[in-house]
């Protein structure tokens, strides 16, 4: 009698387990989100007493800010760690604000942009998103980027760290601030950036931050365009509406067009599935790559139809950046002077005291560009800093 009624407890228990396990199921499939909303979303009660997840109005938009300030490319972690603390963005009753483990898992997280990782498999959800499948890749591209640069930071803001290699050994350029205090009790430092010598890459060579700082101020001065030129390019873009929104009409089409044949592919997908050619696991699997796909021609139209003004203005300020990017680039922050070498140089080596370099689109065509050796100055033949 207490054997079978064990056996009866545990059957009632397996059966419990079963209806939790296709309750779970069930509300996967519907795209609903099991747990603790993450930051930037609140977890809520209807007036039925069913569970939903909104956006959360005061933590959603610093999200959206972290997200698109990591995009530029010109922070590490720690920075954004520190600025998300400065924003004051911390988790729902949380004591402290988010560590740097929590910001690198919050940026690599699919749920911002429309889908939800569920023990490694990934299922579209229902929620509202708070930032763009294009912000969200390039924010891992970023990170990936960082991951190949590895320096050390003790806390001083250098305005080349993590941003310049050095041509002879392709090793990432370090930077150190030597200091010196005077009889009269004045003090003084200098930065130095650390590379290898070209003519023989075992001996280090110091080269004063200024002496490449100087280089990348020459660039951004010839960038510059003379008041006549802009306004006659100016002139020439608010001509060009016409075809502007003729070459969108193309472009649209032809995304809608792909947006069609991958929405097919789903369908296809779908009848695989009730036929049972193919398991529940390797239908979630490709219809998450399908809707990934689906999600970035979705965004690409709804971009473009906005496009026909934004364009115009995008490219009118770019072009006043570049009328003054000389005197705006003189003028900036450390943290700003970042910002903008990473917009618009797509690399940037040392080699000795010489700055090499590419720049990116569109910038590539606004510079008539020589050999590095443009830039070239004596190389300085001391091995290590020394006093101005």
């Amino acid at each position: 009698m207490w054997s079978m009624g064990v056996i009866m407890a545990q059957s009632y228990i397996d059966s419990m387990r079963d209806n939790v396990k296709r309750s779970i199921e069930q509300k996967i499939r519907l795209g609903e989100w099991i747990g603790r909303a993450p930051i930037g979303y609140l977890n809520i009660k209807s007036e039925r007493g069913r569970g939903d997840i909104i956006v959360d109005d005061e933590r959603a938009p610093l999200v959206v800010k972290l997200f698109e300030t990591y995009a530029t490319g010109a922070h590490t972690l720690s920075e954004m760690t520190a600025m998300a603390k400065n924003w004051g963005l911390k988790p729902v009753n949380a004591k402290n604000p988010p560590s740097r483990s929590y910001i690198h898992a919050l940026l690599q997280n699919p749920f911002y942009y429309g889908f939800m990782k569920i023990k490694g498999q990934i299922y579209e959800h229902r929620y509202e998103r708070l930032v763009s499948k294009e912000l969200y890749d390039q924010c891992q591209t970023v990170m990936k980027g960082w991951h190949k640069k590895p320096f050390k930071y003790a806390g001083k803001e250098y305005i080349f760290r993590g941003l310049l290699t050095c041509a002879t050994t392709g090793r990432v350029v370090t930077a150190d601030t030597k200091k010196r205090t005077y009889k009269n009790g004045n003090t003084a430092e200098w930065t130095y950036l650390r590379c290898w010598k070209p003519d023989d890459p075992k001996k280090i060579q110091w080269v004063r931050e200024e002496k490449a700082l100087e280089q990348v101020q020459a660039v951004f001065d010839r960038l510059a365009i003379p008041g006549s030129a802009l306004n006659h390019v100016t002139g020439y873009l608010r001509d060009t509406e016409h075809s502007e929104r003729a070459f969108i009409r193309r472009q649209v089409k032809e995304w809608q067009e792909d947006y069609n044949k991958s929405q097919a592919r789903l369908d296809t997908l779908m009848d695989l599935l009730l036929d049972g050619t193919i398991e529940r696991r390797d239908f979630e699997d490709k219809k998450a790559k399908i809707r990934a796909e689906q999600m970035t021609l979705e965004n690409q139209v709804k971009n473009a139809r906005t496009a026909d003004d934004s364009f115009k203005n995008a490219m009118l300020a770019l072009l006043d950046f570049i009328s003054g990017a000389g005197k705006k680039f003189k003028n900036s922050t450390t943290e700003q002077k970042r910002y903008l070498i990473n917009f618009i140089f797509a690399n940037l080596e040392l080699k000795g005291t010489t700055l090499c370099y590419y720049l990116k689109k569109p910038f590539d065509q606004m510079l008539d560009l020589t050999d590095c050796k443009l830039w070239r100055t004596r190389e300085d033949s001391n091995s290590r800093p020394s006093d101005p």
